[in-house]
Order: C-alpha cells, then structure tokens, then sequence
C-alpha cells in the first residue's frame, strides 16, 4: 500500500505543479473600442412623420411641460433632431428634459433632450435602452432657447 500512496501523492505532486505553470503566449489581443452609439437613421425619423400622434416634454428644473398633438406643430418638432451626430464630447453634458414620442397611447421613442451653451443633442431611447444620438437642428436650438427664456419670465400676466 506504501507504494500505492507514493504514486499517488507523486502523481498528485506533478498534477499541481503543471496546472499552476504561468500560461503564456505569442497571440496579441486586440482590444475593441466601444462602439459609437449610432445616429438617429432616417427611417426611424420617417416612423415618427408619419406615425407619431403626440410629442411630450418633461423638463427637469422649468416649472412647465409641454405636450405637442398633430395640431400644434408635431411634424416641426419631430424634425428638431437631425441625422447627423454630434461633433463635440457628450461626456459632461446635462440633459435639460425628456421627450417622449407617442404612437397611440404607447411610448415609442423617448429622448434625453441636452442643451446648454455647449451641447445640443438627443439621447434617444428605445425599450429603456439607448439606442441613438443625434444633433439638435438649429430650429430645435431655437426653440428651446425661446422655451428656456419663456419659462424664466413666468406665466403671463392676466
């Protein structure tokens, strides 16, 4: 039995010290960089033209939200977002508000709306995911500016 124990913790011995050998290789790894988070595409924007039945904003520190219907402008606001991405690092930009895009009674689309002096674009998410970015239009710059200037004035006088 004695050598029987000894082949055993010999074999043991040698199973240890193989399996803990440092691995090493000549192969490089190659590391990806995250992929950039894709523009709106037209197709999408196109959806929201001709299906969208209302766009809501609900913005963070403005005492006002705004809900546009087919009426009042939607295919205009609908366009405030261009197929172009950003040019600048979105990194320390704040959102200022969210949009939500309605088909029905169903969220199809929500967007992170930042705009301030140096950022200008839409977060947009699908499924609680994000899934776009794109530039606001100067006509959305625009817009929000006259929002911003609005809100700050205060309700108007009756």
């Amino acid at each position: 039995m004695a050598l029987y124990s000894r082949v055993f913790v010999f074999l043991l011995f040698l199973a240890v010290f193989t399996e803990c050998k440092p691995y090493t290789t000549n192969q490089t790894v190659e590391i990806k960089p995250i992929a950039a988070i894709p523009v709106l595409p037209e197709h999408e924007l196109k959806n929201l033209v001709f299906n969208c039945t209302s766009v809501d904003y609900i913005f963070k520190e403005l005492p006002i939200s705004i809900s546009f219907g087919k009426e009042e402008g939607l295919e205009t606001n609908i366009f405030f977002a261009s197929l172009e991405a950003p040019q600048y690092e979105t990194k320390g930009c704040k959102s200022i508000a969210r949009k939500i895009y309605n088909i029905g009674t169903e969220i199809y689309l929500e967007a992170e709306v930042f705009f301030d002096a140096n950022c200008h674009h839409y977060d947009f998410y699908k499924n609680g995911k994000l899934t776009y970015r794109s530039q606001i239009t100067q006509q959305g710059i625009n817009f929000y500016n006259n929002v911003i200037a609005q809100a700050k004035q205060g309700p108007p006088s009756q």
